[in-house]
Formats: structure tokens, sequence, C-alpha cells
């Protein structure tokens, strides 16, 4: 076999249990007419495969590379089609398997499918095309693998249900294309870029579930919605290990009486989200200001309407006891653990020498409330263990922005009277032994964090994690801590068994403090819990 040039129909299938190998060949159509690069109706059982087909109906609108019209149980794999109107169609074709595909130039769509159901897509490789993939009144399909750029839009449904898409990565003008009355379909582990998740005939779309790095699963309940909006991703909507994130005053769609439905578990089993929390702009939600089912529930609904502008966020959430208002030029804090929980004591350990702890308590303490224990068991008030010699009095901690910061005694006329939630403070000791604060502790008193748990807020109320807030300038993202003498980074590693075995220091402890630098004002970082 050889490539073939025809004026018509090249192969039209009128058989069952028929192999088409192509051999790596190519049929090239004369771009007229309504002509099909490979044609079948009725038929199955059948295998077309290895190959290209192009220049067939392209500027006709018409002619089609392959085309399957109620075919079954067949298999099209490893074919490119290429400068065609539509590349690869299937009409009133059910349960068929489509693989290893590339679609280019086609003018309507490179793989379509219309009336056709339980039908599995995989590998599908898009360049240039008009709407690489479109769905009409196809129901029930699977589609793993999707690779589309330099198209008009990245997807197209119309009226189709139930259908589930793996693994998109999309580079277009408008990316997803979710239009007129298309609901319940599925989309794991999209990636856009340049684009918009845009969303037409919104009234008309209906529980349209978004996923999103395989963490979990939102619901767009649309029917009482009133102003149309576009979800971009990453920014308006993120979801991620144990939350998920809806910038709402990016989205003029979320108005009205409109829903969120949140699925607890994904698709994969691998990260279970347990929703226990709902807030706005990083503050925990009272069932005030929502309506929802029980946050343990398996599918947890509520109304977003009460919102109105402002970050809302499930899962887990960031709370107003947990931000740490940051100054340009260096900043001395503390992440703090406790929620108004205030029943225990806490011990921090100090070295002999310069100590750079933390207070991560919502309880304020005066230096009457420490008592100092060294290392043989003596026990006394921080200021008897001051007369003795034990520690130094007084106990520091850094103020001012930029060039003009300072250090500020505690208890001293002008400076605060007493240790604060999310301050660092530098203590010297003369002797090795434990500072124990009276009282100021929970059941979460010794809770640790990675770096990758903090996120940061603008004074427009955007919050970026700390990769993107490094990325905007808010701030350079180091933490840095005080041992033994000398300064050291906590490391940014998503692998802490890894990152501990090689002996660093991976989490941020509460009751330590560090040192971390604002790069622009009006920055607050935050806890999440």
């Amino acid at each position: 076999m050889n490539d073939i040039n025809t004026t018509g129909t090249c192969f039209t299938i009128n058989s069952d249990n028929v192999t088409l190998d192509l051999n790596g060949y190519t049929i090239t159509g004369d771009d007229n007419g309504n002509d099909n690069g490979i044609y079948s109706e009725g038929k199955k059982n059948l295998t077309i495969m290895n190959g290209s087909v192009m220049w067939f109906g392209k500027s006709t609108y018409n002619g089609k590379g392959v085309y399957l019209r109620s075919t079954t149980n067949s298999f099209i794999r490893d074919i490119r089609a290429v400068n065609n109107y539509l590349g690869i169609s299937l009409y009133l074709s059910s349960y068929n398997n489509i693989s290893n595909i590339y679609i280019s130039s086609n003018v309507f769509g490179g793989l379509s499918l219309s009336q056709s159901n339980n039908n599995t897509i995989s590998n599908v490789l898009s360049l240039g095309d008009n709407i690489p993939v479109n769905f009409y009144y196809s129901n029930n399909n699977s589609f793993y693998g999707f690779n589309s750029s330099n198209s008009s839009y990245g997807f197209y449904t119309h009226t189709s249900s139930n259908n589930r898409l793996y693994n998109f990565n999309i580079s277009s003008e408008f990316s997803m294309g979710v239009w007129s009355y298309s609901s319940s379909n599925t989309y794991y582990n999209l990636n856009s870029s340049n684009s918009n998740l845009s969303f037409y005939s919104y009234n008309l779309v209906t529980n349209t579930l978004v996923y999103n790095n395989s963490y979990g699963q939102i619901v767009w309940n649309r029917n009482n919605l009133t102003t149309p909006g576009n979800l971009t991703f990453p920014g308006t909507i993120q979801i991620r290990n144990g939350s998920a994130y809806v910038n709402v005053s990016a989205l003029s769609i979320l108005n009205s009486s409109a829903n969120i439905t949140f699925y607890t578990s994904d698709y994969s089993g691998q990260y279970p989200i347990m929703l226990r929390k709902i807030g706005k702009n990083g503050v925990e939600c009272g069932s005030s200001c929502y309506n929802f089912t029980a946050l343990d529930a398996s599918t947890v609904v509520f109304n977003v309407s009460d919102f109105g502008n402002g970050n809302v966020s499930v899962g887990k959430i960031v709370r107003s006891k947990s931000e740490i208002p940051l100054t340009t030029g260096w900043n001395m804090i503390s992440i703090q653990t406790e929620n108004n929980e205030t029943s225990q004591d806490v011990n921090v350990s100090l070295s002999a020498g310069w100590n750079l702890i933390g207070y991560s308590s919502s309880a304020n303490e005066s230096t009457t409330g420490i008592d100092f224990v060294n290392d043989s068991g003596s026990k006394d008030d921080f200021v008897n263990s001051s007369k003795s010699g034990k520690v130094q009095r007084n106990i520091a901690y850094l103020t001012g922005s930029a060039n003009a910061q300072k250090y500020s005694l505690v208890g001293k006329t002008g400076a605060d009277a007493n240790l604060t939630k999310n301050r660092g403070y530098w203590v010297y000791a003369n002797q090795s032994g434990n500072l124990t604060m009276k009282g100021v502790g929970g059941s979460a008193k010794n809770d640790s964090y990675k770096l990758t748990d903090l996120m940061f807020r603008n004074g427009s109320g955007v919050e970026k994690n700390i990769s993107d807030a490094v990325r905007e300038g808010w701030t350079d993202g180091y933490m840095w801590y005080y041992s033994a003498g000398g300064y050291d980074l906590v490391q940014n590693y998503e692998d802490l068994d890894f990152c501990e075995a090689s002996g660093y220091k991976c989490r941020l402890s509460s009751w330590d403090g560090y040192f971390v630098k604002g790069l622009k004002n009006n920055i607050t970082m935050l806890r999440q819990n």
C-alpha cells in the first residue's frame, strides 16, 4: 500500500470484523464536497489504525477524515487527522475505543461525538484545531489524556451528561467550554493556562463537577445564577490536599442563591478531604452566614449568597486568630497554635546563652506569670530568677519597619506589658533550663507546620501560598531560626521524612521564634488550621 490521493471517499467498510491497517501511509482528499477518508455505517468489530487522513471537506465545511455512523465495538487508534472539516467523527456510535490520536487544523472539530454513548477515548493531542473535542447529546463517555494548544476552545459539550474526563492540559484562548444544557460531567486533573474555564449559557448548565489535582471535587449548581462568569485554574478556584478555596470577589457568578457542593473524597482515594471548616477571608463562619449539610457528610452543600465579596474557604481554613501582620523589613514572629484553649502549662526549653523563642498562645502573659526551672530542678519565678543571675531580666522583641526597626523590652515604659501571641522574643539564660508559661496552652500546644501550610494575604484580601507570595514580591519566603549561637533556615521540603532524615529543621514549631522578611506593606501571614 502507498499514499493515496482521492477525489471521493477513499475507504467504505461494508462488513463486520474488518481491520484497516494503513501501515503509516496517508490518505489525502481533494478538499471538495462531502467526502470522507474512511467511512462505515451499521457495522461492528472494526479496527482502523496506523495512518493519516487529511484534506477532506475543509473548504466546503462538510467532509470528515474518519466517519463512523451507527458503529459499535470498534477501535480507532494511531490515527493523524489534519486539515479536515471534522477529523474523526462518531455519530450514533457506542462502545467504541479511540486511542493515540493526533488532530490538527481541522475547521470545526478534531474529534466529535454526536449522540454517541459509552465510548472510551485516550491520549489525544491537538494543535491548532478550532474546537479540538466536542460532545453533542453524548453521555457516559470516558476520556483519558487530552493535550491541546493554540485552539479557539479546548472542549465543548452540548446537552451531554455523565461524561468523565481525566488529565486535561489545555492552553488556548478560552480553554474548557461547557456550553448549554450540559450537566453532571466530571473533569479530573484539569490544568489550563493562558485561558479561562469558560461557561456559556450559564443558566442552562447544571451540576458540572470540576476536579483539580486529584484532591477533591466541587459541584457548581448554577440553576439560580443571574450573572455569568469564568473559572480560572489556578486563581479563582483551587483544590489542595485537605482544603478548597474559592475567590468570590473574582467570580461575579457567585451571587443570588448560588450553592457550592463539596465532595469530601476524591476518585482515587489517595487524598481524602476531611471537610471541617467553612470560612470567609480566613475567618471561620458560623451557621449564621451559610446554610449547609453536616460538615462530616460525604457530600457537603452550603450557600454562598450571604458571603458577598471575599474569599470562601472550605476544608482547612485560616482563622483570624492565626493572622500575623508583617511590616516591611524583618519580623520576629511565632506560629500560634492555640484557639482560645488556655488550661495547660507550657514549657519552653532554654539553652545557656541567647534563645529566640516564640509566644504561641491567645492569652497574654506577663513576666510575673513565668517560672524558670534549671536543669537541676531548681524553680523560681522569672523575676527572682533574674535577680539570682539565672536569666537576664529583659525579654526583647522587634518593632518598627524597614530602616526604623529597633528592639523593645517587655514591661518597660512605652513597650508591651505582656508577651503576646505570634511574637518572637529574645531571652538570655546564664544556665540551661525551661521557662514555664502558666495556664496558657491547650490541646494543640505542641503543633508544628510545614512552610507550605502558610498563606499570605495582601491589603486587597487576595491570598497566596508561600511560593506565589514570593513570586508576587510579598516576602522572600525564608524562615530563619536561631540555634547553637547561629542562624539557619527552615527547609521547604514537601517530603518531611527525607528532610528530617537529612538532619534539617523542616517544620515551624509552636513556641519557637522565627525571623521572616516582609517586602511590601499590608501583608499578613496566615497559619492554616
